[in-house]
C-alpha cells in the first residue's frame, strides 16, 4: 500500500501527530490520524477521518513520473484501466517511446473487458432495477399491465417471451438477469486481471510495455472467456432494444427523461498497433485509425475528428454541458468517416434514418447475427442505456479482433512486450483516452 504523509509534527510535550492517507482510491479518501507519545511509546489517540477529495494531478507533483500510473488508477473504483492507460500514453509521449504492436493489442483487449464489465454493471445493477417488475408494478401499474402482454422481439437471443418477463429478470438480487450480470462481470474482470495483473488497479502497465508473458496458453484462456462475452453482447442488445422500444411506444413521456442537446466529445478508443507511435506530431494520424473515432459534435454537427484539434477546443467547452459516454462514442464513430474494421460498418448517410453502425457478431452458443445501432432522434436516458448495450457489442468485437491479431503475432514470432527508454530531463505528454 502506498501512503501519503500529510503531517508528522512533534509538539512541545514530545507527542507526535501522525497522519497517513492510504491511496486505495482518491474519490472519497480516508485518513488515519494518531497522536503518539514517543517518550512513553504509546498511542494517545487514534481515529479515522474522511478528507476532502484531492486532485489526482496534485498527487503526482514532485513524484517520479512513472508513479502517475498507479496513482491515477485510484481516481475511482470504476474506469481504473482507462485512467492507467491515459497516464501511460502521456508518459510514452513525453518519453518518446512507442510500445510494440503486441502490447497495444493486449491493452486494447483489456480495455474492452473493462468496458464490458462497467456497462454490464450499469445496465443490470444500477439502471436495471428502475425497469424491473419490483419498480414498475408499484409505480406505473398501467405500464406493468401493458408489459405483460407486450411481445419481446429479441426472444431468440434473450429467451424472454414478453417485456414483463424481461422486467422480472431485472428484479434486484433475485432476478435472473441481475444474477447473470454478476457472473458476466466476473468473466470480464478475469480477462482484465489476466492482462493487467490485478483489477481494478492494474499492476503490469508501464510506459512502452506490459509486464506479462505472451503465450498461446494465456491467449487460449482469454479466448474461452471472450466467447461467452460475445454471446452476452447479443443478449444485452436484444434486451435493451426491447425495453427501449417498449418505453418509447407505450410511455412516450419517458422520452423526456434526461433529454439534452446532442453535444458530444470523445478522444476515441483502441489504437491500431501499426499506426500508434506515441507522438503528438502524428496524433492526428494514429487517432483517426482508432476503432472508436475521436471527435467533437455540437448540435448534431460534426466539428472535428482530429485529436490535436480536440485539445484546442476544450477551452471553449468549459461552460457547456457535453456528453462523453457510450452514446458519444457510437455517434462520432458512425459519422466520423474513419471507421475501418472488418466486423463493424458505418450504415446510411449522415442525418439519414439508417445512419448508424452495423456489428457482425460471430457464432458461439448463440447464432451469429448482425446488430444495428441507429442514430436516435432524441438524446435521453433510454437512448443512453441502449447505447451502453451496443457499446458492449462494440467492445466485444474489438476485443475479439485484438485477440485474433495477438495469435497472429505469436505465430510470426513477434512477442516483444516492451520498448527500452530513458526518462528525459524534461518532457511533455498528453493521454488521449
Amino acid at each position: 500500500m502506498i501512503f501519503r504523509n500529510t503531517s508528522n509534527l512533534t509538539d512541545p510535550r514530545g507527542q507526535l501527530l501522525f497522519r497517513a492517507s492510504p491511496l486505495t482510491r482518491t474519490a472519497t479518501p480516508l485518513a488515519l490520524e494518531a497522536t503518539i507519545d514517543l517518550a512513553r511509546r504509546r498511542v494517545v489517540t487514534a481515529r479515522v477521518i474522511r478528507q476532502m477529495p484531492w486532485s489526482p494531478v496534485a498527487l503526482a507533483v514532485d513524484r517520479p513520473p512513472n508513479d502517475a500510473v498507479p496513482l491515477l488508477s485510484r481516481v475511482s473504483g470504476f474506469g481504473s484501466i482507462a485512467h492507467s492507460l491515459a497516464s501511460v500514453q502521456a508518459l510514452e509521449m513525453a518519453y518518446e517511446v512507442p510500445p510494440p504492436p503486441l502490447v497495444t493489442l493486449c491493452r486494447g483487449l483489456g480495455m474492452a473487458a473493462e468496458l464490458m464489465a462497467t456497462h454490464t454493471r450499469q445496465l443490470f445493477l444500477t439502471a436495471g432495477p428502475d425497469y424491473s417488475e419490483a419498480a414498475l408494478s408499484r409505480t406505473s401499474m398501467h405500464l406493468w399491465r401493458t408489459a405483460q402482454t407486450a411481445k419481446a422481439a429479441g426472444t431468440v437471443f434473450h429467451g424472454y417471451r414478453t417485456i414483463a418477463d424481461i422486467m422480472r429478470g431485472m428484479n434486484p438480487v433475485r432476478g435472473k438477469l441481475y444474477r447473470e450480470s454478476l457472473h458476466l462481470m466476473r468473466v470480464a474482470c478475469e480477462v482484465a486481471t489476466m492482462l493487467f495483473g490485478k483489477y481494478p488497479h492494474p499492476s503490469t502497465l508501464f510506459p512502452g510495455g506490459l509486464g506479462i508473458v505472451p503465450d498461446r496458453e494465456l491467449f487460449q484462456g482469454l479466448l474461452g472467456r471472450f466467447n461467452h462475452l460475445l454471446d452476452h453482447a447479443k443478449k444485452v442488445t436484444a434486451i435493451w432494444d426491447d425495453l427501449a422500444d417498449f418505453f418509447a411506444q407505450r410511455a412516450p413521456s419517458f422520452e423526456a427523461v434526461g433529454e439534452g442537446p446532442a453535444h458530444f466529445l470523445s478522444f476515441g478508443l483502441w489504437d491500431d498497433p501499426e499506426s500508434y507511435d506515441a507522438s503528438y506530431a502524428q496524433s492526428g494520424t494514429w487517432g483517426s485509425r482508432r476503432s472508436s473515432t475521436p471527435g467533437l459534435m455540437r448540435d448534431r454537427q460534426l466539428v472535428t475528428t482530429r485529436l490535436p484539434d480536440l485539445r484546442d477546443q476544450l477551452t471553449a467547452l468549459r461552460e457547456q454541458p457535453i456528453e462523453t459516454g457510450p452514446l458519444a462514442r457510437l455517434w462520432l464513430t458512425a459519422l466520423g468517416g474513419h471507421l475501418n474494421h472488418q466486423f463493424i460498418e458505418r450504415t446510411g448517410k449522415a442525418g439519414g434514418e439508417e445512419a448508424g453502425l452495423l456489428f457482425d457478431v460471430p457464432k458461439f452458443q448463440l447464432p451469429a447475427t448482425y446488430l444495428q445501432w441507429r442514430l436516435p432522434t432524441r438524446v435521453n436516458v433510454i437512448e443512453r442505456n441502449r447505447a451502453r448495450a451496443y457499446q458492449i457489442a462494440f467492445a466485444s468485437i474489438v476485443g475479439l479482433t485484438c485477440l485474433l491479431r495477438a495469435f497472429e503475432s505469436l505465430s510470426r514470432g513477434a512477442k516483444a512486450m516492451s520498448s527500452p527508454y530513458r526518462v528525459p530531463a524534461e518532457g511533455a505528454g498528453v493521454g488521449f483516452w
